[in-house]
């Protein structure tokens, strides 16, 4: 496996990639391969419906990594669906190659269906940044403004001490 596999290094296989395009794995032949964008592993929770560049996500639902030295491991490959995290599933392998894993990845028949990966929520397209002064904890408020309009996700705080106040702030 260690040397012999294809990559996938797709940005729009991150959990964290919202589908506003369709792509899908039901054409990607079987075999294993590396991961080489995002953490370069396997999303290991239920991703958001529609995430990962497909209308249905998948995560390793049962994944205990073996170590380097260890033979593969088996796991279950999870397929979201709307509000089911456990739509369908396959029987996948995994091996530890050391700086990296590889996997075996089956066909999954259906033509919204993609394989995803952890993302990495320091890689700078995988957070919005917010830089906007009205936030900087001494400065007055002026106007009464809520962040209830703020997608879900990750943000990075680009100005005062580019973090959240840890103490209430009068």
């Amino acid at each position: 496996q260690s040397g012999h596999y294809g990559r996938v290094g797709d940005d729009w296989r991150s959990t964290e990639y919202s589908a506003t395009i369709d792509k899908s794995d039901h054409t990607l032949e079987i075999g294993w391969y590396r991961f080489t964008t995002g953490l370069g592993r396997m999303a290991s929770h239920c991703p958001d419906y529609q995430h990962g560049g497909g209308y249905y996500p998948s995560y390793a639902y049962d994944l205990e990594m073996p170590a380097v030295d260890e033979p593969v491991k088996e796991f279950t490959v999870m397929w979201r669906h709307s509000s089911t995290c456990t739509w369908t599933s396959l029987k996948s392998h995994v091996k530890n190659c050391g700086d990296y894993p590889v996997y075996w990845l089956p066909r999954q028949g259906n033509g919204h269906t993609t394989y995803n990966v952890e993302a990495d929520s320091c890689d700078a397209s995988e957070y919005e940044v917010i830089d906007d002064d009205r936030r900087l904890a001494w400065k007055p408020t002026t106007d009464n403004q809520a962040d209830n309009n703020l997608k879900p996700g990750w943000y990075r705080f680009n100005n005062g001490l580019k973090k959240i106040n840890e103490e209430c702030v009068p």
